[in-house]
């Protein structure tokens, strides 16, 4: 029998009566929140997936390739998985389709980060106040977008989270009602052609 079970709270219900045997997936917060279990373990398996920070270029300060740079350089992909994930669980992706994917290009490698640059860049663009940015996510993304949250706020751009159940995230994301937001996309075949035209190809209103 299979159950779908949208909410980790009811899940860690379900896991404390013995109400199922086996659970496909769950989050890394999930399992350090909930610690060694009774009766129950957890068996890594490997996956090539990638949690990508989206940008809505149409909502100001975004709209500014200075706001979007300074971001860029803001984040050290190191720290924050080091910090996100535990136990090595994860590592900084160096380009934006993954080294074990075909169409991934060893050229399009991202630069260190540095947050001097990134302050002087948004001191430049948005001399006056910034205003709050909202970063969405689905709740099992809570954890990292808080630590990319604050690595932003350290250079100077206020972000608030607003983690959500996923049904609702996927909502807003499909309304575009959203400003910053995280993504996860697990590369189930290894071409990157899907992913690419899903986040990357320009939006086409006939096939939207």
């Amino acid at each position: 029998e299979i159950r779908f079970v949208p909410i980790e709270e009811k899940l860690t219900d379900l896991l404390g009566r013995g109400a199922v045997d086996v659970v496909a997936s769950v989050s890394h917060n999930f399992v350090r929140a909930l610690g060694p279990g009774t009766g129950w373990r957890v068996v890594e398996s490997g996956a090539v997936a990638a949690t990508y920070l989206g940008l809505n270029l149409s909502v100001p300060p975004l709209d500014d390739v200075r706001v979007r740079e300074a971001i860029d350089l803001a984040i050290d992909r190191g720290e924050l998985v080091d910090a996100a994930y535990p136990g090595s669980t994860a590592r900084p992706a160096r380009s934006i389709v993954p080294a074990a994917v075909f169409g991934h290009s060893p050229e399009h490698r991202l630069g260190p980060a540095d947050p001097a640059r990134a302050r002087a860049l948004l001191a430049e663009a948005v001399p006056n106040d910034v205003g709050r940015l909202r970063l969405d996510c689905a709740r099992r993304h809570a954890e990292v977008a808080a630590q990319v949250a604050a690595r932003l706020r350290a250079v100077g751009l206020p972000v608030e989270v607003n983690a959500e159940p996923y049904e609702l995230y996927y909502r807003r994301l499909e309304a575009g009602d959203t400003e910053l937001f995280l993504v996860n996309w697990s590369f189930r075949v290894a071409d990157a052609s899907q992913f690419l035209e899903a986040f990357a190809h320009s939006r086409d209103p006939a096939h939207s």
